[in-house]
């Protein structure tokens, strides 16, 4: 059983290197690659990004443009040899002894092709069960999770590129494809943080990806609509209005 971890990386190199090593110091019995696609990071990253990928023997793969995460994890799919592919981002890290833990619980996993594992200290929710397509579209995992996909050879990436984000529609369309659940790990590997300079969830980050929320949002109720619990279609309705109109003002803002 081969693993693949799926790195995408933009100005954050500092914290690119905790990341790495909490993979590296795997025991040397697990076969695995680690793969870091930058997203065209400024000139002095992407030498650090190099210099690094190049000291622990990681392969690099570099964007000519920018091109957002999911176009990033969607190239590292692309290049990946592993039979799990697990995504974690460039500024969150592994406890690497209870990583060990879950990648021997993908390889008892076979029968599912998306795995999910909470992250340390978000909160006491345990796992150990499957989620369906109408649990996944109605509530996702209740909070952040580590993601993996069990590759196939002819399967295409999971994500949605041109939407620079918005992971859960890629898991949504896996599940409906291949008729089958989700599970979620028991173990907790990841630690989840929000340090980096570069967080798209505040500020003007945010504000850059409200279009791409909107067109998720509407693209997930198109599909899956029916399949939705009605308290998540209202929520998602009223997300859509609500972005929507504070693109409008952001929009406006910057004319002025």
């Amino acid at each position: 059983m081969k693993y693949t971890f799926c790195i995408a990386h933009f100005n954050n190199s500092e914290l690119l290197i905790r990341c790495i090593e909490s993979i590296i110091k795997l025991p040397e019995t697990f076969d695995y690659e680690v793969i870091v696609v930058d997203d065209f990071s400024r000139d002095d990253e992407r030498q650090n990004v190099l210099a690094l990928c190049s000291q622990y023997g990681v392969k690099v793969f570099l964007n000519k443009k920018n091109m957002g995460v999911t176009y990033s994890k969607n190239k590292a799919y692309r290049k990946s040899s592993g039979n799990w592919c697990i995504f974690i981002d460039c500024d969150d890290y592994f406890d690497t002894a209870k990583l060990a833990e879950f990648l021997f619980d993908l390889a008892a996993k076979l029968e599912y092709y998306v795995v999910f594992s909470h992250c340390i200290g978000f909160s006491n929710r345990q796992g150990g069960y499957s989620i369906g397509l109408k649990e996944y579209v109605s509530n996702a995992t209740g909070e952040e999770a580590l993601t993996a996909i069990r590759k196939k050879t002819s399967s295409p990436p999971p994500y949605y590129g041109q939407l620079r984000g918005y992971e859960g529609l890629g898991i949504m369309n896996i599940l409906r494809k291949s008729n089958t659940r989700a599970y979620l790990s028991e173990v907790k590997c990841r630690f989840y943080t929000s340090d980096s300079t570069i967080q798209l969830s505040k500020g003007s980050g945010f504000y850059s990806r409200l279009k791409y929320l909107i067109r998720g949002h509407i693209i997930v109720l198109s599909r899956y609509r029916s399949k939705m619990y009605i308290t998540r279609k209202l929520k998602l309705y009223a997300l859509i209005l609500y972005y929507s109109v504070r693109n409008a003002l952001y929009t406006l803002n910057l004319h002025k």
